[in-house]
């Protein structure tokens, strides 16, 4: 995965700012994840830092993510680091999700679970997530 050095700028004229959005990350049933290109963005307000910026494909996790939304995302580089039910990007199998990841009581497996009630829980092991980014 490339993280973007200088992922947004600011035009000082109107307080717009220009990000990188580097693809979409599915919020349903999983989306490959390309960081080969990147799409630049307004939004108007300050983004906060972050390593790099994804767009929610998808209705799962609604009502906190809609579909379109620009989220900006920080890489970690231990899984120890991410917390029961925190947002995450997990890369399972070639697909990227966003999803809430709930472990169980020895953190050995864990479910990546939808707000959107419409849409099932995946429950995998620990070990078969690639990359979880929050």
């Amino acid at each position: 995965m490339i993280l973007l050095d200088n992922s947004y700028s600011s035009n000082d004229k109107d307080n717009t700012y220009t990000i990188e959005v580097l693809g979409s990350v599915s919020a349903g049933t999983g989306e490959w994840l390309t960081d080969e290109q990147y799409d630049e963005v307004m939004v108007n307000n300050e983004p906060p830092a972050h390593d790099f910026a994804l767009r929610v494909n998808g209705d799962s996790m609604t009502p906190t993510f809609s579909d379109g939304q620009i989220i900006y995302v920080n890489k970690i580089y231990d899984t120890e680091e991410v917390r029961n039910n925190q947002f995450v990007i997990a890369e399972l199998n070639g697909d990227s999700y966003v999803k809430k990841i709930v472990f169980d009581d020895n953190r050995q497996s864990c479910k990546l679970v939808s707000l959107n009630k419409k849409y099932a829980d995946i429950e995998i092991k620990k070990m078969m997530i690639l990359k979880l980014l929050v």
